[in-house]
């Protein structure tokens, strides 16, 4: 339990004042017992002087003058001389036979009593052979001398008796000063307290606590200066953390993972990008973590090191293993102001490459793919240009060449400016109410005639109608892609199903089929441009590679999500989700 404050400057106070009790008495003493022997020598000199005062001359040689001297030495407590003018012992107190007492004219005190009127001395009596202290008076109209005399004991009792400490008062009024130290300390020691408990919250972290403003002068000055301070530092602690939340909520809206490395390569900062780029698990401190340890790869560390050197690397694409593989471009930038160290940023190019690659693999198909049908043509048309145009057998034959192949071409472009007007002009789509149970039956009724060619039993289950917000086209086109799809890729004697229903909010097309299937390591490709599983397969059937990209584009503009479940040799099903249309649609255009 910790000693009150009010306790603690009573006691200080107390032990003050007794010090200083202490101090003045040792100071006092000299003073003290100087101002002691001189009242004792006052009172004999006055004891002397009324024994002069009251002998007559005529009296010196009277026989009662003993007696009477006597008398009053004893009730003055004194010993009391009286000397006459030859040094002759006339009347002493302690002596009982004055003829035995030899002449004091020689005495100091006497002579100088005899010289000045008065003397004042201390010294050892021959008479009695004690220590005396002498205050000798001439008595008046003679040279004879009255003295009264004390023994030095007495004198130094008395002197010690004077000078002797009074433990008594001491104490009392080292008590009072405790108890009034106290009591005028105690609200100056409440405002002491009061900052010192401020001051460890502050440490703390309790940046609103205050204290309040009263007490003596200093302390108000004191708790002035305290609020002040808390303020400005509360002040400049809330920017701080405004400026760092700020900070932080840039650089985790950043698309690039951003990492501060300190001059001894130690984590200062990791933005939410870097953490899942690196994979660093949710809610793990790195802060302080070596760059090692999060990061293996050596082209970055050298990327790293180099900047911490105050060289500025090149840009380096490193193959990042995990799940999934990424591909990251590294970039790394010396501190060139402030602490040294370095910022290290990583992207993930992964997507920005597989695009790039299906740019590529785009113009390079669509080339391939004008290419061949271009080539056909071109050369049926060089053969009838040649005479084959007059052939009764050859001539029709490379017409339908031409016009096969022009066919083909159309449907490629048709294509093509279908998934452009999808893909760059969402724009441009239509929204009105359109019943997708009426766009599966027409779809069907329009490859129904080829299904019974190919030997297939297409069914059909779209009877209620299922009212969706959409583009009629872009809906035609992709349910008219997913069941031709499906009843080119069914060998002889299979079956198609086709089915819409409404379930919940969303409207769910399901095309499935008993057809040749999707190996699983093509599943995510299928949505692809010009993908084929099978190009030999695809071609030979006369598709453009482009179906399942307009099904996918189609389905995002409408808010939609496909999906696929295949398994080779077993068939595949489509499934697609579309919003329903809701009671006060109305025909618009899309923002």
């Amino acid at each position: 339990m910790r000693t009150p404050w009010s306790f603690r400057a009573g006691l200080v106070g107390g032990i003050l004042v007794a010090l200083g009790l202490v101090a003045y008495w040792v100071l006092r003493v000299p003073e003290i017992r100087e101002a002691a022997v001189a009242q004792l020598d006052r009172d004999l000199e006055r004891s002397a002087h009324a024994l002069a005062a009251g002998i007559l001359p005529s009296e010196l040689k009277s026989d009662a003058l003993d007696a009477r001297v006597k008398l009053a030495a004893k009730a003055a407590h004194l010993r009391f001389t009286v000397v006459a003018d030859d040094g002759r012992v006339v009347a002493e107190s302690d002596v009982v036979d004055l003829a035995t007492v030899e002449n004091h004219a020689s005495r100091a005190e006497i002579a100088a009593a005899r010289r000045d009127g008065v003397a004042v001395s201390r010294r050892t009596s021959g008479t009695v052979n004690r220590e005396l202290r002498y205050a000798a008076v001439r008595i008046p109209g003679t040279q004879a001398v009255a003295r009264a005399a004390l023994d030095a004991a007495e004198v130094d009792a008395f002197v010690r008796a004077e000078s002797r400490f009074r433990w008594g008062p001491a104490a009392l009024a080292t008590i009072v000063a405790a108890i009034l130290a106290g009591l005028l300390l105690a609200p100056t020691a409440a405002g002491v307290r009061a900052v010192a408990g401020a001051l460890s919250a502050l440490e703390a972290g309790d940046l609103a606590t205050r204290v309040p403003v009263r007490g003596p002068d200093f302390l108000r000055g004191l708790s002035t200066s305290f609020n002040s301070m808390a303020g400005r530092l509360q002040a400049d602690v809330e920017r701080e953390r405004t400026e760092r939340a700020r900070l932080q909520a840039v650089l985790d809206d950043m698309t690039e993972g951003v990492a501060s490395i300190d001059p001894e390569e130690r984590v200062v900062f990791l933005n939410r990008v870097g953490r899942e780029l690196l994979a660093v698990p949710a809610g793990a401190s790195v802060e302080g973590m070596p760059i090692h340890h999060l990061v293996r790869d050596p082209v970055v560390l050298v990327t790293i090191r180099a900047a911490l050197q105050g060289v500025e690397p090149p840009e380096e694409d490193v193959v990042w293993d995990g799940a999934p593989k990424r591909l990251l471009r590294v970039r790394a930038a010396p501190v060139e102001r402030g602490a040294r160290g370095a910022i290290l940023l990583v992207g993930d190019v992964s997507t920005i490459r597989r695009l790039e690659r299906m740019r590529t693999d785009f113009v390079a198909n669509v080339s391939h793919e004008l290419r061949t049908p271009l080539a056909a043509i071109a050369g049926a048309a060089e053969t009838l240009s040649e005479g084959a145009l007059h052939d009764a057998e050859a001539g029709p034959r490379f017409l339908d060449t031409i016009t096969r192949h022009a066919d083909r071409l159309k449907a490629l472009v048709d294509d093509l400016l279908t998934l452009s007007r999808l893909e760059s002009s969402p724009e441009s789509i239509e929204r009105v109410p359109v019943d997708f149970a009426l766009v599966a039956r027409q779809s069907c009724e329009a490859v129904a005639a080829r299904a019974r060619e190919a030997g297939l039993a297409l069914e059909v289950h779209a009877d209620a109608a299922v009212r969706v917000l959409g583009d009629p086209e872009a809906l035609r086109r992709l349910v008219d892609n997913l069941v031709v799809n499906a009843v080119t890729y069914t060998p002889t004697g299979g079956w198609v199903r086709v089915r819409v229903v409404a379930e919940g909010d969303r409207a769910v097309l399901t095309v499935a089929d008993s057809g040749i299937g999707i190996p699983p390591e093509h599943i995510e490709r299928i949505f692809e441009r010009f993908f084929r599983v099978d190009k030999a397969r695809s071609r030979a059937k006369g598709g453009t590679g482009l179906g399942l990209a307009i099904v996918k584009h189609a389905v995002n503009l409408h808010g939609g999500q496909v999906a696929v479940e295949s398994r080779p040799g077993a068939g595949s099903t489509f499934t697609v989700s579309i919003p329903v249309s809701k009671d006060g649609d109305h025909p618009s255009h899309a923002p």
